[in-house]
This record gives structure tokens, sequence and C-alpha cells, in this order.
């Protein structure tokens, strides 16, 4: 790894210190992306790199829709992350979807895989059986 990638975290408790990959990874997702102010970033994973995609995105201007099958995290990204959808995905995605953007199915960013239908992805989504 070169060393100007490498960052001194002196200053940081090691449990502030493991958070900044994740964070790093999403703000480089979305830096990397086209994503524009007004965008919608479907970001699919509520997971510590979901959240940093998500809040990077925000700072972009993006409209943010979460994507995850944990309602805990769901919440959590509203709060932290300040999505402004969130979407269970056993609950119907892609009627969700449809409805947030209005039909317009190119509106779409899928972060961080955005080579990715997204389309395509959740229309093969069946829900998991209760055992």
């Amino acid at each position: 790894m070169p060393c100007d990638h490498l960052i001194k975290t002196n200053e940081l408790s090691l449990d502030q210190s493991a958070i900044i990959e994740p964070l790093s990874i999403g703000a480089h997702a979305v830096r990397r992306s086209d994503l524009q102010k007004g965008d919608f970033a479907l970001v699919i994973g509520a997971g510590p790199i979901g959240l940093g995609v998500m809040q990077a995105a925000k700072q972009k201007g993006a409209k943010v829709i979460a994507m995850d099958m944990n309602e805990e995290r769901l919440a959590f990204s509203k709060v932290w992350a300040k999505v402004d959808y969130a979407i269970n995905v056993e609950n119907g995605p892609v009627e969700q979807l449809m409805n947030i953007t209005n039909g317009d199915k190119q509106a779409l960013f899928l972060m961080p895989l955005e080579a990715v239908n997204p389309w395509l992805m959740l229309s093969n989504i069946q829900p998991m059986e209760e055992s």
C-alpha cells in the first residue's frame, strides 16, 4: 500500500479508527460514480459500507433509497444517514421503487455496483419462507 494512502489515527480510539474504512469505501464509490444532485441512489445493504455510501450520496445531494431485509438497519439508516426512502426487500421492492421513481427505471443509480441492473436483480427476489 502506498504511504500516501495511510492515515494516522493516533488521536482516535480503536472504535473510531475502525469506522474509517467503510465510510471511505462509501465515499470512494460515490466519488467514482456519475451521481448528480437530485439523482436517485439505490443502496442495497444497510451495513457499514452501505451506510458510508448513503451518507456520501446524501452529501452529494442525491435522493437516497436504502434497501435491506433488516428493519433495524433500515430504521438506523433513516436516522444516521438521513435517507429519503427505506425499502424492506421482502415487501414488494419493485413496486416501491416504481412508486418512488414514478416508473422511471433509468432514474436509479445502484450504489456501489452501478453496472448491475437493479430491476433485473430485484425481479428475481423471492420472499424467504419462515421456518
